[in-house]
């Protein structure tokens, strides 16, 4: 559970045939234009469910508006969401030492260590701003308010499996924030929070069970005859240089077919 520091294993955006650690750091649960460019009554009904959600851990409801600061100062610092198109934007490799240099309050290296990361000497920084900005403020300074925060993370990391009063507090926001009505019925919500936890486990259960080795090799096949044709059409382009044409008939055979 990332309470406040947020790590995250997938493929290698620029190797695909390996995994690498990504480093996302102080997880904002929210869109960046909620907190730079917030909707009408967001900033409210937010400010609401925090509360309430204080209320439930017993802390003061002050901390509410300070960790909507807190996580204001993140998404101000990172990147639009258009930018995660271009892989340069999110694929920034620091060394484990390097990136520890950022971090001036806390051990950044016994944190991954901790984490169960000890062996990962290169981690790939998702968003430098993001990053940069959770380095000022993991500090001694905001020692109080990062540890309402942490248990903040951890409720909301749990809160769709509790008691329903708790459950009833995040449809609420959820219900204000995107201005929907209705209410979903308890097994609905189980299989959507079901889904969310297991979705590749529920995914190769799928495959499994409806893709069979045959439709496997028939899309392979159809992927094959698509990859061919656009080298037909490359090869007859009349606009394009011949150095060109080459470099990109040599991107197009060098794609992964990768099904199932």
């Amino acid at each position: 559970i990332e309470t406040l520091s947020y790590f995250f294993v997938m493929n290698d955006a620029k190797d695909s045939s390996m995994n690498a650690l990504y480093y996302l750091g102080l997880p904002v649960p929210n869109n960046k234009s909620d907190y730079v460019d917030p909707s009408e009554g967001f900033t409210d009904a937010y400010q609401e469910y925090l509360k309430t959600i204080l209320g439930f851990l017993n802390e003061d409801n002050e901390y509410a508006e300070k960790i909507i600061n807190l996580e204001k100062r993140i998404a101000s610092n990172s990147f639009d969401p258009k930018d995660a198109r271009d892989v340069d934007n999110y694929y920034k490799p620091y060394e484990k030492k390097e990136l520890s240099k950022i971090f001036k309050g806390i051990d950044f290296e016994k944190m991954v260590e901790n984490y169960g990361f000890e062996k990962s000497n290169t981690i790939i920084v998702y968003d430098e701003g993001a990053v940069k900005t959770t380095g000022e403020i993991l500090v001694k300074d905001n020692l109080n308010e990062l540890k309402v925060l942490s248990k903040v993370n951890l409720y909301r990391a749990f809160e769709n499996i509790l008691a329903e009063e708790h459950i009833e507090a995040s449809e609420t926001f959820r219900k204000k924030r995107y201005g929907i009505s209705g209410e979903k019925t308890l097994n609905q919500k189980a299989i959507d929070y079901e889904n969310s936890l297991f979705t590749d486990y529920i995914g190769q259960l799928f495959v499994e069970e409806y893709f069979s080795k045959e439709g496997k090799e028939d899309v392979e096949k159809m992927v094959n005859e698509f990859i061919n044709e656009y080298k037909i059409m490359l090869e007859k382009n009349e606009w394009l240089s011949e150095e060109t044409k080459n470099k990109a008939i040599e991107k197009l055979l060098a794609m992964q077919i990768k099904v199932g």
